[in-house]
């Protein structure tokens, strides 16, 4: 078994490159992310600061955004805005 490239680990992951490594490091490798945060507001002063509360947390965490996803949604009397970040801790 070769070892990973990035550790040295017994490895059991080969990449589509043919880089291989072991399941520590294959997200890292990939580029797929390793959690989510989710962010929503309902009142129309947090809907128009919700990217800064984004963005303030995105600095505070230093973390690799690798998609995000923003969803509206509404009924009679309110409506939500979410954003969800998917991410990988750098």
């Amino acid at each position: 078994m070769e070892p990973c490239k990035v550790c040295g680990a017994d490895a059991r992951y080969i990449l589509n490159n043919g880089e291989v490594v072991c399941a520590a490091h294959v997200n890292d490798q990939t580029g797929q992310p390793t959690a989510c945060k989710v962010f929503s507001a309902t009142r129309a002063y947090d809907r128009e600061h919700l990217g800064d509360r984004v963005t303030e947390w995105v600095r505070a965490n230093n973390v690799e955004i690798v998609d995000t996803f923003v969803t509206q949604s509404s009924d009679n009397a309110f409506h939500c805005v979410t954003m969800t970040l998917f991410y990988r801790e750098r």
